[in-house]
Parts: C-alpha cells; sequence; structure tokens
C-alpha cells in the first residue's frame, strides 16, 4: 500500500471515529444551519446547511465553457470555449465545478476552511462527482493545489487536500502532492491580471511525471490563474493532461 493510501485510510479512519461521536451527540441536540443558524435535524445535514438553505444553492452552467464554466450558448458545440479562454485558452483541458461561489455555498467552503469541519468535504465530493464522475474518472492520479508553507502552518490545514482524498477514494486513485508553493502576496482584491502576473513560478513539481492524467483539486477558482500556473508546472513535469476539479467557482471572473 502506497504512502498516500496509508495516509487516506487514516484519514478516513479519524473522520468515521470523528462522524460517530458527532452522530452521539446529535441524537441529542440539533445542528445550527452554517448560514442562517437555524436549529437543523441531524439525519438531514448535507452540506451543513438546512433545507431552505440548500434551495439557494446554485450549480453551475449546462452546458458551459470547458475552460472557465461560464454559460455558453445552449446548442454550442460539445466542449466548447467562451470568447475570453479562446483569446487564451487554458492550458488545462476542463474545469468541473460543482457549483457558483455565492451565499449560502460560501459559508459551506469557510466552513471546511477555516473550521476544519471536514464531513463538509464529503458532501462537496459527492457534489462534484455527481457532476460529471466520467470526466473525473478519465486520470491516473488525484493531486491538491497546495497551500504556502507559512499559511499551512498557520491554519494547519488545507481544505484542497481533504477534497483531494475523498475524490481519490471514491474514484479508487491514488492521490499525491505532486506541486509545492513558494510564498506570494495575498490575492484578495486584486485584479485577473495582477493575479496571473504573481502566479508566475509560484509552483514547483515534487516529481517527473510519466505520461500520468492529472486531477488537480481546489476547493475554489476565481480568476482561474492559480490552476492555470500549476497545470503548466504539471505538463512541463511530464503530464499527459490536466483536468481541474473545484467545488466551486466565482459567478463572474475578473477581466
Amino acid at each position: 500500500m502506497t504512502r498516500s493510501r496509508l495516509e487516506t485510510v487514516a484519514a478516513r479512519l479519524l473522520q468515521s471515529c470523528r462522524c460517530a461521536l458527532e452522530a452521539g451527540l446529535n441524537l441529542l441536540l440539533p445542528y445550527p444551519c452554517l448560514a442562517c443558524e437555524t436549529l437543523a435535524q441531524a439525519s438531514d445535514r448535507r452540506l451543513g446547511l438546512c433545507p431552505d438553505c440548500r434551495l439557494g444553492l446554485r450549480l453551475t452552467a449546462r452546458p458551459g465553457c470547458r475552460g472557465c464554466g461560464r454559460p455558453t450558448a445552449r446548442f454550442a458545440r460539445p466542449d466548447p470555449l467562451c470568447g475570453s479562454c479562446r483569446a487564451s485558452p487554458p492550458p488545462y483541458d476542463r474545469l468541473v465545478a460543482a457549483f457558483e461561489y455565492r451565499p449560502p455555498l460560501s459559508t459551506v467552503v469557510l466552513g471546511l476552511k477555516t473550521s476544519r469541519l471536514e464531513y463538509l468535504a464529503d458532501d462537496l465530493a459527492a457534489a462534484l462527482l455527481a457532476r460529471d464522475h466520467d470526466r473525473l474518472a478519465q486520470c491516473d492520479v488525484v493531486t491538491p493545489i497546495p497551500l504556502a508553507p507559512l499559511r499551512l502552518f498557520r491554519r494547519g490545514f488545507n481544505q484542497a487536500e481533504s477534497l483531494t482524498r475523498v475524490l481519490s477514494e471514491q474514484l479508487d486513485r491514488d492521490w499525491r502532492r505532486l506541486l509545492s508553493r513558494r510564498p506570494r502576496p495575498k490575492q484578495a482584491l486584486q485584479s485577473r491580471a495582477r493575479r496571473i502576473e504573481l502566479q508566475r513560478g509560484a509552483f514547483r513539481c515534487r516529481q517527473a511525471l510519466q505520461g500520468e492524467r492529472v486531477l488537480l483539486v481546489d476547493d475554489v477558482v476565481t480568476t482561474g490563474s492559480t490552476v492555470r500556473a500549476a497545470t503548466e508546472c504539471l505538463l512541463a513535469a511530464g503530464a499527459k493532461s490536466v483536468v481541474v476539479a473545484a467545488a466551486a467557482r466565482t459567478p463572474s471572473w475578473d477581466e
């Protein structure tokens, strides 16, 4: 058994123990919805949202641009690219995103990222697989977008890695930490052009690849600059192709 599989098994055992403890507590206490804090039944805990808030979730458009997920014409040719992506084609084959990144989904991502509610990774991965299982299954290895070392130290947790572990188990594929990340300034509130500039040289591949098809996992895709830079690094290291999987994408990317 590979090291990544051992880590996955250990993580799942820990998660099972945590879920068993939470299940016992939920027999006594209902849980507050992450978005509205209304108490909900423990048996209906998907995405940490109450049924009313789940009605506000927005799935990504179909058909959608394979590069950024923007809506495309209803009768567009298969695997279309929007005008922006035709002008600057992405290096990855396709972006698969389950939801638009807007409330209440943003509270779910925040719960996974900052509160380490790891059961949310199971729910987000299930939504991704329901969105395009066949496309995601066409991979040889799954890898997360890494955090810079200082940010990982401060947070103690990489939410993209949590999603990666669940997806690798559900797809029966190995996962590996193929990428490392150099420190960069925070990208919040930066323009798309500035984000692209900041990402140049941001990633390093830890090992040579031998024509593997890689599934690259992140929690949220905004301008796409991060996944572009990571994909270019993987292809330069020998990957045959890259598909990007994200729990959510922003509904409108900054130009």
